[in-house]
C-alpha cells in the first residue's frame, strides 16, 4: 500500500528529492548537503560552501522525519553545533537558506488511477516556536491547522498543481502529503514530500482529504483498491 521503495526511498532523501523537484521546474530552498566524513576531514571547508548563504539557515538530517535533529542557525557561531546534531541522525546534513512564509500541505489520493488533490491547509504555530520543529508538532498541543487556508485562489489551484507534480516527478502511487512554505514574498517553496504521512483520525493528511469530500474510511477502501490493482514487478512503484 503506497508507493513503493525507490519513490518512497528518494521522498526520504531531500537532498535527492529536491533536486527532482528542482528539475521539474518547482521552485526549493537553496542549500547543500554536508556529510559526517567531510565535516570530519575538512571542517573549514564546509563551512565555506555554507558562506554563501544568508542567514538564518536550517541544519537538518538529509533522511530524517518529524523535524528530529532539524536547527534554525542564526549566525556562523551556531553552525558546527547544528551540524554535529543533524550528523546524530543522518550522516547526510542538508543546510538550506531559511525562508520566511507560511505552513502549507496539500494531501495526494490515488483513486481509479488519478489523483485526488485536497484543498491546501496551513499549519499554525504557537509563536513561542521560531519554527515547526519536533517540539511543537508533538510535545506542547502548540499547533492547529486552518483548512481549508486563507490564499487567493490562483495561489491555491498553483500549490495544488505543484503538488500533482511532485507526486508524479517522484513515482509515488496511493497517497503522499506534500508540505510547502508560501514565502512572505508570494513565492511557493516546496519543502518536502512524505509518502506515509500520519494517519490517525485527526492527522493533517485524512483532515484534508475529509474537508475535500473524502472520508477517513473512503481514504483506505481506495488505498485497498490500489494496492490490490497494482501489478507486481522488480521495479514497480
Amino acid at each position: 500500500m503506497g508507493s513503493g521503495v525507490l519513490a518512497s526511498a528518494t521522498a526520504m532523501d531531500k537532498s535527492f528529492a529536491k533536486s527532482i523537484f528542482s528539475a521539474h521546474g518547482m521552485k526549493v530552498a537553496e542549500g547543500v548537503v554536508i556529510t559526517a566524513e567531510k565535516w570530519a576531514s575538512s571542517q573549514s571547508a564546509c563551512e565555506s560552501l555554507v558562506s554563501i548563504f544568508s542567514y538564518p539557515l536550517f541544519v537538518k538530517p538529509a533522511r530524517g522525519g518529524s523535524s528530529r535533529g532539524t536547527t534554525k542557525v542564526h549566525n556562523s557561531s551556531e553552525l558546527a553545533g547544528a551540524i554535529q546534531d543533524a550528523h546524530r541522525f543522518d550522516r547526510k546534513a542538508l543546510v538550506e537558506e531559511g525562508i520566511s512564509g507560511r505552513e502549507i500541505e496539500v494531501a495526494v489520493l490515488e483513486v481509479d488511477g488519478a489523483l485526488v488533490i485536497s484543498q491546501p491547509g496551513e499549519v499554525i504555530i504557537d509563536k513561542k516556536f521560531e519554527f515547526y520543529s519536533f517540539e511543537a508538532k508533538y510535545l506542547d498541543d502548540a499547533t492547529t491547522a486552518n483548512i481549508p487556508a486563507n490564499l487567493p485562489a490562483d495561489v491555491i489551484a498553483e500549490i495544488r498543481s505543484e503538488a500533482q507534480t511532485a507526486f508524479t516527478s517522484l513515482g509515488c502511487s496511493g497517497l503522499a502529503r506534500v508540505d510547502f512554505i508560501y514565502s512572505d514574498k508570494g513565492e511557493i517553496v516546496i519543502n518536502e514530500i512524505n509518502t506515509m504521512p500520519g494517519f490517525t483520525p485527526t492527522s493533517m493528511y485524512p483532515s484534508l482529504m475529509a474537508a475535500s469530500g473524502i472520508t477517513y474510511s473512503e481514504i483506505i477502501d481506495e488505498l485497498m483498491k490500489c494496492a490490490l490493482s497494482r501489478k507486481n514487478s522488480v521495479l514497480g512503484n
